[in-house]
């Protein structure tokens, strides 16, 4: 102690046949930076009030070590002096209380603030793609499960089809896969965690269905009409492509219609036909933009049967397509030409690639990143589509959308690429299969999006942020960086990244989470290109783990939004197109069914605020929501309720009540810091 007495502590307690226990005393204390090594001393400031607090009870002989501990009242100096001594108490805890007790005793603690670039991003991402893909499903369906299974129990007034149980076995799925990807026996492992995603995956998928249709058939739909009810789990207003198998029986329809719940026809295209031998349509896929589905709410649509079919377009087989947002001109590996007639600029710089160009390089690594800066691909094996002569095919040309194809082999793999251009919405799609792969250790596939700007600010999403590359990162990252946090790439993503400049703003939506932004190869280009990184062959940083080599065929797409320069203008779309709406086709019908075909559940006013959360609450039968701010300037905001509230109170994020919110029956009034995080709990 300061005071100048000394407690060997070690010794104390071994003398007492408790060789663990004092083995477990020297660990903590070690860790805790109370004890010195060298010295074998144990040096604890005495006018401090200090605690050892555990926040959960790892092994065993906790109780017999804190019993033990706690019951010293005197110690032996090496004189065989006895002292009186007071040591720090052992007790159990949790990490809020440590907190609290940390606050409370500290005259400052020291700000940090700034993004830490993922260093990890291979193993998270393109060197495990199939489980990551399946992850990052699960992320959208699994909360999206939780806002409709709220709602529902809202319209049913209880909780009896609220499968809690269900919802908590998919959450412990999702958050099981850890740190042990790879490793010693890593293909067992990584084999788990694929499981796990998966199995969370998918039952988040069977719990939104059954709640989507319990909500659904509580509309008071037309009569004799098969409607089709497409649902919105964002909180704001949107209009995207949707579709939907539809099975008709012989005779039923030799085509149909698409119409709006005031019966106005909605344009449609179908596909995928198949046909009884009487010439009617047997099944087919229908597509169609389903515009202005409500904040987290849905809208129904109305299949049309008809007796007569449709005069089908032909085909034409060019490689230009117009319509009143674009112009485009394909090229070899992918668009050449693309000009926004709203902007009147030029989108592509197609000087070294197409966009949508796909490439592969050589890509030697470690799964971790090489721990402090992440390894770089070479050019060693490099090829792309854009070498070849593309063999461009049309493979749709109707009223929603126009489709471009082709295939071509390249190093190591055949490329499938299509692309989608829509005529009612300003979105282009691009679907991507990287197939016959036969798992060549050490390559990396990428996409180009070569961008006609320099200059630009290259902004992304993380998890409930948004960060500006060469602003927002953290000025000092310590020892675990060896490259200047600003320069790191590439980086991750949740679903979006944007570049800017001061002409015009491109937002890329992508089922991939790894993106670079510089470009890695020989006589790189000056102006932006952006690359997701498709996925990688590398190998576990274990000296005896395994190889991810990752056979077979592997899907990617992604969606191109040009807009006005800045990140904000684009976002909400890029959220979109990894966040489909959902189709309930003929739900079924109960009695006193009083739902209207079109309804929103919940909304909020501000431009840059998510709805994140819509729950049961943890502790008894009211409900949560959270939301947090993207805007960085204080925001008041206003969350909208289909239903009466009767009481609203702010929360931790474990759901610990804080103080009382404002709220006017519909109505809940927030204030939302800039980049903050809130938690509501109300009835």
């Amino acid at each position: 102690f300061s005071n100048g007495h000394y407690i060997d502590f070690y010794n104390i307690l071994k003398k007492k046949n408790e060789d663990a226990v004092a083995a477990m005393a020297r660990d903590v204390l070690f860790w805790g930076n109370y004890y010195n090594e060298k010295s074998k001393e144990v040096v604890i400031p005495t006018h401090l009030n200090y605690e050892f607090i555990w926040d959960q009870k790892p092994i065993s002989n906790c109780d017999p070590f804190i019993n033990t501990w706690n019951s010293i009242k005197e110690v032996e100096n090496e004189n065989g002096e006895k002292l009186i001594v007071k040591l720090p108490p052992f007790r159990y805890g949790n990490l809020n209380e440590c907190m609290n007790i940390m606050r409370e005793n500290a005259s400052a603690i020291k700000k940090i603030e700034g993004e830490r670039p993922q260093l990890w991003l291979y193993i998270h991402g393109p060197s495990h793609e199939y489980a990551i893909t399946a992850s990052r499903e699960a992320d959208i369906l699994l909360p999206d499960a939780e806002k409709f299974s709220a709602i529902n129990a809202m319209l049913s007034g209880n909780f009896r089809q609220y499968n809690q149980d269900k919802i908590n076995e998919a959450w412990q799925s999702k958050i099981y896969p850890d740190h042990g990807w790879g490793g010693k026996g890593g293909d067992i492992t990584d084999q788990l965690f694929l499981d796990k995603f998966l199995k969370s995956r998918n039952d988040a998928s069977s719990l939104l269905e059954g709640s989507l249709r319990l909500i659904a058939s509580k509309i008071g739909f037309k009569e004799g009409e098969v409607p089709v009810v497409v649902f919105n789990g964002l909180n704001w207003k949107r209009s995207d492509p949707v579709s939907f198998q539809y099975i008709f029986n012989k005779g039923e329809a030799f085509d149909l219609n698409i119409l709006d719940e005031n019966h106005k026809v909605v344009e449609s295209s179908r596909g995928d036909s198949r046909f009884h031998d009487d010439g009617s349509l047997r099944s087919c896929t229908i597509t169609f933009i389903a515009t202005d589905i409500p904040s987290i709410g849905y809208r129904t649509f109305y299949v049309q049967p008809l007796k007569n079919p449709k005069v089908e377009d032909k085909i034409a087989k060019v490689l230009t397509h117009e319509n009143k947002f674009y112009s485009l001109k394909l090229g070899n590996g992918g668009i050449e030409k693309l000009f926004d007639k709203t902007l009147g600029k030029e989108i592509v710089d197609a000087s070294k690639f197409r966009l949508g160009e796909v490439f592969t390089m050589k890509s030697v690594g470690i799964d971790a990143g090489d721990f402090t800066v992440v390894k770089q691909p070479t050019m060693e094996g490099y090829d792309k589509t854009g070498l070849y002569n593309t063999n461009w095919e049309k493979i749709a040309d109707g009223p929603v959308y126009t489709a471009f194809k082709y295939r071509q082999p390249i190093l190591y793999a055949v490329v499938e690429e299509t692309i989608i251009i829509y005529n009612s919405i300003k979105r282009i799609d691009i679907e991507i299969d990287i197939k016959n792969w036969d798992g060549v250790l050490y390559r990396e596939f990428r996409v180009a999006f070569p961008l006609n700007m320099s200059n630009s600010k290259i902004s992304y999403e993380v998890p409930m942020g948004v960060v500006e590359i060469g602003k927002d990162e953290i000025k000092d990252a310590g020892k675990a960086f060896h490259t200047d946090p600003r320069s790191t790439h590439p980086r991750s993503l949740v679903d979006w990244v944007n570049a800017s400049d001061g002409q015009f703003g491109a937002t890329i939506s992508s089922s991939v989470i790894a993106f670079d932004y510089i470009d890695p190869t020989d006589n790189p280009v000056k102006s932006t290109l952006i690359q997701p990184i498709l996925f990688a062959s590398r190998k576990s940083c274990h000296g005896e783990g395994n190889e991810y080599r990752q056979y077979g065929d592997h899907h990617f797409s992604f969606s191109l939004y040009t807009n006005s320069p800045g990140w904000e203008n684009g976002f909400r779309e890029g959220k979109q197109a990894r966040s489909n709406p959902y189709v309930v086709v003929d739900p079924g019908k109960i009695q006193n069914s009083l739902l209207p075909d079109t309804y929103s559940f919940f909304s909020t006013t501000g431009d840059r605020t998510i709805i994140s959360t819509l729950k049961k609450s943890e502790t008894d039968d009211s409900f949560v929501i959270r939301l947090f701010s993207l805007d960085d300037r204080e925001v008041k905001d206003s969350v909208s309720s289909f239903y009466k509230i009767t009481k609203a109170e702010e929360t931790n994020l474990i759901e610990e009540g804080l103080s009382p919110i404002k709220f006017s029956k519909q109505q809940l009034n927030v204030v939302l810091n800039p980049f903050s995080i809130k938690t509501i709990g109300f009835k």
